[in-house]
Protein backbone atom coordinates (compact mmCIF):
# COMPACT_ATOMS: atom_id res chain seq x y z
CA UNK A 1 0.00 0.00 0.00
CA UNK A 2 2.79 2.17 0.85
CA UNK A 3 4.53 1.88 -2.53
CA UNK A 4 1.15 2.91 -4.16
CA UNK A 5 0.52 5.74 -1.76
CA UNK A 6 4.01 6.92 -2.61
CA UNK A 7 3.60 5.99 -6.47
CA UNK A 8 0.50 8.34 -6.23
CA UNK A 9 -2.18 5.63 -7.15
CA UNK A 10 -5.08 6.63 -6.67
CA UNK A 11 -6.58 3.31 -5.49
CA UNK A 12 -4.39 2.91 -2.59
CA UNK A 13 -4.48 6.35 -1.42
CA UNK A 14 -7.87 5.61 -0.97
CA UNK A 15 -7.23 2.28 0.92
CA UNK A 16 -4.59 4.26 3.13
CA UNK A 17 -7.61 6.83 4.06
CA UNK A 18 -9.69 4.15 4.46
CA UNK A 19 -7.39 2.80 7.55
CA UNK A 20 -8.13 6.07 9.42
CA UNK A 21 -12.09 6.07 9.33
CA UNK A 22 -14.72 3.93 10.97
CA UNK A 23 -14.93 1.34 13.66
CA UNK A 24 -11.96 -1.66 13.72
CA UNK A 25 -9.36 0.75 11.65
CA UNK A 26 -6.39 2.40 13.20
CA UNK A 27 -8.24 4.93 15.30
CA UNK A 28 -9.15 2.32 17.64
CA UNK A 29 -5.22 1.27 18.49
CA UNK A 30 -3.84 1.97 21.87
CA UNK A 31 -0.85 0.68 23.00
CA UNK A 32 -0.37 -0.74 25.87
CA UNK A 33 1.83 -2.66 28.13
CA UNK A 34 1.60 -5.21 31.20
CA UNK A 35 -2.34 -3.82 30.94
CA UNK A 36 -1.98 -0.20 31.31
CA UNK A 37 -2.11 2.32 28.33
CA UNK A 38 0.83 4.20 27.32
CA UNK A 39 -0.22 7.95 27.04
CA UNK A 40 2.99 9.42 25.75
CA UNK A 41 3.27 6.94 23.32
CA UNK A 42 -0.43 7.19 22.12
CA UNK A 43 -0.12 10.91 22.25
CA UNK A 44 2.76 10.39 19.78
CA UNK A 45 0.81 7.65 17.73
CA UNK A 46 -2.37 9.83 17.46
CA UNK A 47 0.03 12.92 16.27
CA UNK A 48 1.55 10.38 13.46
CA UNK A 49 -1.35 9.08 12.38
CA UNK A 50 -3.00 12.70 12.08
CA UNK A 51 -0.38 14.04 10.19
CA UNK A 52 -0.38 10.98 7.52
CA UNK A 53 -4.10 11.32 7.29
CA UNK A 54 -4.14 14.90 6.86
CA UNK A 55 -1.34 14.87 4.07
CA UNK A 56 -3.35 11.80 1.97
CA UNK A 57 -6.26 13.78 2.71
CA UNK A 58 -4.27 16.79 0.57
CA UNK A 59 -2.81 14.37 -1.75
CA UNK A 60 -6.10 13.45 -2.74
CA UNK A 61 -7.55 16.45 -2.89
CA UNK A 62 -5.18 17.85 -5.25
CA UNK A 63 -5.35 14.45 -7.52
CA UNK A 64 -9.17 15.05 -7.17
CA UNK A 65 -8.66 18.72 -8.76
CA UNK A 66 -6.12 17.67 -11.32
CA UNK A 67 -9.01 14.32 -12.49
CA UNK A 68 -5.96 11.28 -12.27
CA UNK A 69 -6.95 8.24 -11.26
Amino acid sequence: MAQRVRGRDYYGLDRFLRCFGGPGTLNDLVLMRNERTLPRANARLRRLMSKASARASRLKRDMDRSNVR
